[in-house]
């Protein structure tokens, strides 16, 4: 008897000794001029704000020529590879979804004609699962095929392929699909249109990690920095210093906190200004490229700030004389303040004289809808730029510490 036990206890450590903390490196696409072109010519609709087709600083025409450089403050780029032999694609990583999904060769429309595509009859375990999927202005049909991500190959992972884009596909954007890193609990695993399970929640059940958590490293905007690293199953505590303070997720499904307000330092004394009656949902996401708030929150902290904008659509901006007498700020989570120093508040503009404030209104939609979607504001790029966030399923928190 004791030898299939023994043997039992071989096989179960042998499985469970696979498991390690993938690491996935970063890259940002950099500057787009059709992205820059896009939001310069963006018009106003209905409600007064600039309507565009993905999230992003919003420019007015005649902010055009003096706009804020696009590079380090957009999408988060993975390679990942698909099918056999393997295809390698770059996927935005997406946490208000888990959806995942790439460009289908299949694609006939003129968007789909930049970027790679992935070419299903190409792949010898390729298997369409005879569903379709409709998300975030794109329609396909779902996949099931294998999947090789950090070096590690997952077996039998579902996605979508998108055949059909309301507004542009993503190769004109710099990627060729999303990776799905939205919260999904362990009761609801189907938190996806294009895939019965995420690809987080497929590694977890194939032990191939062993923590219900990922994090995200977005590297620095200096020379010859460290790219950005996307773990799963683990934290890389080299990417950051001290130990990382954890908020609740406020609302199951998503990754949303609640945010008290913001602070202003004047020397020993702080102020507040405090995002409503009740905390403000919070989304964290790394696809929007800056601090995006609600109407008059955002008014009123850059009014604090001495910035202000021309028209609707604009940004809010200043001019960088005198910036450094301004003292530092910072955004508030349950007791912890994440300060910002009075040079990191704002972005120098091209033109060396404006200076574009991190604090912007959320693009597209009024804040009625804002609500309806079940966040008021979200901390974008800039903020985890500067701040180590890791999302843990199994206990519902986002923690933040100082990145190195």
């Amino acid at each position: 008897m004791k030898c299939p036990l023994l043997i039992a206890g071989l096989l179960s450590l042998a499985i469970t000794s696979r498991a390690e903390i993938l690491r996935l490196q970063l890259h940002n696409p950099g500057e787009n001029p059709v992205i820059d072109t896009i939001n310069s010519l963006a018009s106003l609709g209905s409600s007064g704000h600039a309507q565009a087709p993905f999230p992003g600083p919003q420019l007015s025409r005649q902010e055009s020529r003096s706009s804020i450089p696009l590079k380090g403050y957009y999408k988060q780029i993975a390679k990942v590879e698909f099918g056999n032999p393997p295809q390698s694609l770059r996927l935005s990583l997406d946490l208000s979804s888990s959806n995942t999904y790439v460009v289908s060769s299949e694609c006939i429309q003129d968007t789909c004609m930049d970027g790679r595509k992935f070419n299903a009859s190409k792949s010898t375990t390729n298997h369409r699962i005879g569903r379709t999927f409709t998300t975030a202005g794109t329609q396909g049909i779902v996949s099931q095929d294998t999947l090789y991500i950090a070096n590690t190959e997952l077996l039998r992972q579902e996605f979508g392929e998108a055949l059909f884009f309301y507004f542009m596909s993503p190769g004109f954007l710099g990627f060729d699909g999303s990776l799905g890193l939205a919260y999904d609990e362990d009761r609801r695993p189907g938190n996806s249109v294009t895939g019965r399970v995420s690809v987080v929640r497929n590694l977890l059940a194939n032990r191939y990690v062993d923590q219900p958590i990922f994090a995200l490293y977005l590297g620095s905007l200096r020379p010859n920095a460290p790219s950005g690293e996307l773990t799963i199953g683990g934290l890389e505590h080299r990417r950051f210093s001290g130990t990382l303070s954890w908020h609740d997720v406020t609302k199951r499904g998503q990754w949303i906190v609640s945010v008290k307000g913001a602070a202003f330092k004047h020397g020993d004394r702080v102020s507040r200004i405090d995002f409503g009656r009740i905390d403000a949902p919070t989304q964290v996401d790394p696809s929007y490229p800056l601090i995006h708030l609600a109407n008059q929150t955002a008014y009123y902290v850059n009014r604090r700030l001495g910035a202000d904008r021309k028209d609707m659509d604009a940004q809010y901006h200043r001019l960088c004389e005198g910036i450094d007498k301004l003292g530092p700020v910072a955004i508030m989570i349950d007791n912890t303040n994440y300060w910002f120093s009075s040079e990191e508040t704002f972005i120098r503009a091209r033109d060396g004289v404006t200076c574009i404030s991190i604090f912007q209104e959320l693009p597209f939609a009024p804040d009625e809808e804002r609500r309806t979607r079940g966040y008021e504001a979200v901390l974008g790029a800039v903020f985890l730029r500067k701040y180590y966030s890791a999302y843990d399923y199994g206990s519902h928190v986002i923690g933040f510490a100082l990145a190195t």
